[in-house]
């Protein structure tokens, strides 16, 4: 019998052999904090949680199947929570966030649906994204990178399961990891798909997105709003002011 698909979420601290042991004793607290604060924000609490299981510097949550929208807005919340902690606290704490939704059994053990997020998490170019994001921003802005498979997208944007998150924020992302060869997306918040197309091209490597590749995928997944509607309108951190009409193109 076909185990139930559930939703899972796996977050992988960045470098985090790279702190001293006094900082690195508090690494599984602060992720334990930080997690908490993400879930509750968004409605999920300990009792949704069917399983937890530590993998050293990360954590594996599985979720019920219906949770995937909740767990990917909860990448918003968890990306806020990191910043405010790296701004007052020692150590830093930079996450690599994953989300994938298949079958996985009632009993704990290493199931392909599992094994498929930890490819993604461990995968070379999610990581040398998250290098260049930290390299090429303000110190300390950037604490998440968030990366979901294919089938977990398509689910949560198709059945409009989404609060927080929005399509053009993610960026297509085929990764190669080891036998592992799948289609991806990935966040990085406070940048759209075009900016982090720029950023995912690398001149060669077993993770490479060609330019021609990157800009066409990214521009299918764009959305061009067109405003009707006249007198004093204004459109202006996402608020619309006055009597409009949008037409998605």
């Amino acid at each position: 019998m076909v185990p139930e698909h559930r939703t899972l979420l796996g977050i992988d601290v960045v470098k985090s052999a790279n702190n001293p042991g006094y900082h690195a004793e508090e690494i599984g607290s602060a992720v334990t904090e930080l997690l908490t604060t993400a879930l509750s924000g968004v409605g999920i609490g300990n009792d949704d949680v069917l399983m937890r299981e530590w993998t050293g510097d990360g954590v594996l949550l599985t979720l019920p199947g219906p949770l995937l929208g909740a767990a990917m807005d909860s990448a918003q919340l968890l990306d806020m929570a990191a910043y405010r902690r790296n701004q007052r606290r020692k150590p830093e704490i930079r996450l690599r966030v994953a989300i994938h939704v298949g079958p996985v059994a009632d009993a704990p053990g290493y199931h392909p649906a599992k094994k498929t997020l930890n490819r993604m998490l461990d995968a070379t170019a999610v990581k040398n994204l998250f290098d260049r994001c930290v390299a090429g921003g303000p110190d300390g802005e950037v604490s998440t990178v968030l990366i979901v498979s294919e089938h977990a997208k398509t689910t949560a944007f198709d059945g409009d399961y989404l609060r927080l998150l929005r399509i053009g924020e993610f960026s297509p992302l085929p990764v190669r990891n080891k036998e592992h060869d799948a289609d991806t997306w990935v966040r990085v918040p406070g940048m759209d798909s075009r900016s982090i197309a720029d950023l995912l091209i690398e001149p060669g490597g077993a993770d490479t997105v060609r330019r021609g590749d990157a800009e066409e995928r990214a521009a299918r997944i764009s959305v061009t709003n067109v405003v009707h509607g006249g007198g004093n309108n204004g459109v202006q951190a996402g608020v619309i002011h006055g009597d409009v009409n949008l037409g998605n193109r």
